[in-house]
């Protein structure tokens, strides 16, 4: 029986705790966005959209957002085992997936803000439409509809490869069901809204951590 050398060891986990390091920021940035996000704009009251979107946590929890799919992107890259080319895919499809997302993530998280402070200190009448017109540019949401058809597809192709790679075989399945339902969750209350972030969180945390014990 082969004994793996003190080397070999140190090099399997100085190789593999980025992963973890990277996939735990993700599930931490994205728990924290829908915790941390201002929720007046949903209620239907121009002042209190206003007021959601001027308070500064509106800008932080976005950031937060977009911080999420560059760190997520990091750690599926970082997981690509160069022999086999395993999570090469899934890196490629998230990374793009999450490239075509950010400049709706800008359009929502400073324009918005502006508008809010804006409409602070004048006139309430037009946020509402206003809103609506940045949220639903032609080019901006086509790019985030199709961003989030290439993570939903990167999504799976990671949960296939996770399970080829490491001895907790489904630890990649709640990352792919969770990354599947983020479009859909955008049209949920609230509630569901926070509770799919947190689930999100511990999914890239968990996932992060096995990927971390994976055999060199």
């Amino acid at each position: 029986m082969s004994v793996p050398s003190p080397s070999a060891s140190s090099s399997r986990i100085a190789g593999s705790w980025p992963v973890a390091a990277a996939a735990t920021a993700a599930g931490l940035a994205f728990a924290a966005f829908p915790l941390l996000r201002p929720w007046g704009d949903k209620t239907g009251d121009d002042a209190q959209m206003a007021q959601a979107f001027a308070d500064p946590l509106w800008v932080f929890s976005h950031l937060l957002g977009m911080i999420a799919w560059v760190t997520l992107t990091v750690a599926v890259v970082l997981a690509v085992d160069t022999a086999t080319r395993r999570f090469a895919k899934p890196a490629w499809l998230i990374g793009l997936g999450a490239a075509a997302l950010l400049p709706y993530y800008g359009a929502e998280t400073f324009a918005l803000h502006v508008l809010g402070q804006d409409a602070e200190h004048g006139d309430l009448t037009s946020i509402a439409a206003v809103a609506a017109a940045i949220r639903e540019q032609a080019v901006a949401t086509t790019l985030f509809g199709v961003g989030f058809v290439l993570i939903a597809i990167g999504g799976v192709l990671l949960a296939v490869d996770t399970w080829r790679s490491v001895a907790v075989r489904w630890a990649g399945i709640p990352l792919a069901v969770l990354l599947c339902l983020y479009l859909p969750q955008f049209f949920a209350p609230d509630a569901v809204r926070i509770g799919h972030g947190i689930a999100l969180g511990i999914a890239c945390g968990v996932w992060g951590v096995v990927m971390s014990r994976r055999p060199a």
